[in-house]
């Protein structure tokens, strides 16, 4: 059993990507002081990106002081966006030049245009850039152009990763408005399902004292159409 581990772990160790492997996203050398690499995937969202960022330039230590502006930095990949997120990051960063942020445009195909992919992409960035400055003990985190980190949360992940976590995970609390969103959208769902639960009874009963076929009206038609005030409809 042990050696298949340690098999495991070799191979593992032999898809890592290479520093020569790696697409460069940023030319600019990272500083020597940096120790934790932030990586934002933005996707039309110049709505938030300024309160985004915002919370990451502010950031403390555990003691309260204004963590050292050096040992981190923020790479933002805006990928296919339809709006202008670029400029808006582009514009935060000419007005707060404390904050290392390196601000990338980048056009996917279609099939390559999901988070999962976008994410792997600034990691393996992100990867790349602490490798090259000798660091073993880098620390990669990610968030999201709609997401305010809190202001202890890169000291919080450099402390918890230095007591000997692997990877550091927290809790993600959403804001009043989209609270009511998501409430509304559990309502419906639950609305739904009650409904398809009904319905589901009724076959069901019916399907054992007369023959399906008798069923009226059809299911297709039990579902309304939303009403829709476009004069072209």
């Amino acid at each position: 059993m042990g050696d298949e581990r340690l098999e495991l772990f070799a191979d593992l160790a032999s898809n890592l990507p290479t520093q020569k492997s790696l697409q460069h996203l940023v030319s600019e050398p990272p500083l020597t002081q940096c120790e934790v690499c932030v990586i934002v995937p933005v996707r039309n969202e110049a709505e938030t990106l300024a309160a985004t960022l915002k919370a990451l330039t502010y950031q403390i230590d555990l003691e309260g002081k204004k963590l050292d502006w050096q040992r981190y930095e923020v790479i933002l990949l805006a990928n296919n966006c339809s709006d202008n997120s670029a400029e808006v990051a582009r514009y935060f960063a000419r007005l707060h030049p404390e904050l290392v942020l390196h601000v990338v445009e980048l056009t996917l195909p279609p099939a390559e245009a999901y988070i999962g992919r976008v994410r792997q992409i600034l990691m393996d960035e992100a990867y790349r850039r602490l490798v090259y400055n000798g660091r073993e003990q880098g620390i990669i985190a990610s968030t999201d152009g709609d997401s305010q980190v809190t202001p202890m949360w890169i000291a919080a992940n450099i402390a918890e990763i230095a007591a000997g976590a692997d990877a550091v995970g927290g809790r993600i609390y959403t804001t009043k408005k989209r609270s009511r969103i998501l409430k509304l959208l559990c309502q419906s769902l639950l609305f739904a399902r009650s409904w398809l639960s009904f319905f589901n009874c009724r076959i069901r009963i019916l399907h054992r004292s007369r023959p399906l076929r008798l069923l009226s009206p059809p299911l297709s038609t039990l579902w309304c159409k939303p009403r829709c005030n476009s004069p072209d409809v």
